[in-house]
């Protein structure tokens, strides 16, 4: 399968950069490098894997916190959240403050766009921290990668900092799962 190179693709704060690689049926992404900046002390470029997913069963307009999903099981409070739109794209990032069981998602914040019924709803498990300060790190790997997705789930990071740090690359291959 191809590889794909994205650039930070969302940002959901002036402090938080966030890249995402989204998922590809019946494919496991797997990261093959990364190269992030910030002018923070103590930043933290944070790696995750896409877990339980879910879609939307009504739309949620802007400047809502609550999701009507059409499943809840295997969401907790405090998993971070991703949408991804149908055509593949990220949407935002938020977190879990409570869960109405199979009805709603609260997030802890306004969601920033309205949703569409049948997008997608990934939780997303933190799968590595590697500590940036004040700097630009990179690592690049073969294609045996940094670390791995699971099956028809995207991958992603984030980065804490100022306005002006961001997630500049994040690459990654697609290995097909039969």
């Amino acid at each position: 399968m191809a590889s794909r190179i994205c650039k930070s693709t969302y940002v959901a704060h002036a402090t938080l950069s966030v890249a995402m690689l989204p998922p590809v049926h019946r494919a496991i992404p797997i990261c093959t490098g990364y190269n992030a900046t910030s002018d923070l002390a103590g930043s933290i470029l944070k790696l995750y894997a896409g877990d339980v997913v879910t879609t939307y069963d009504a739309i949620s307009n802007t400047g809502q916190a609550v999701l009507a999903v059409t499943a809840t099981t295997g969401f907790a409070n405090g998993d971070t959240l991703m949408q991804v739109t149908s055509a593949g794209a990220l949407s935002w990032i938020g977190t879990i403050l409570s869960i109405q069981a199979g009805v709603s998602l609260t997030l802890n914040a306004n969601v920033p766009a309205t949703t569409v019924v049948g997008d997608r709803v990934f939780s997303m498990v933190n799968v590595g921290q590697i500590p940036c300060g004040a700097a630009t790190i990179s690592a690049y790997a073969n294609a045996l990668g940094i670390y791995g997705g699971n099956v028809s789930k995207p991958l992603a990071a984030t980065l804490n900092s100022t306005s002006s740090g961001k997630i500049n690359i994040f690459a990654a291959t697609y290995e097909p799962w039969f």
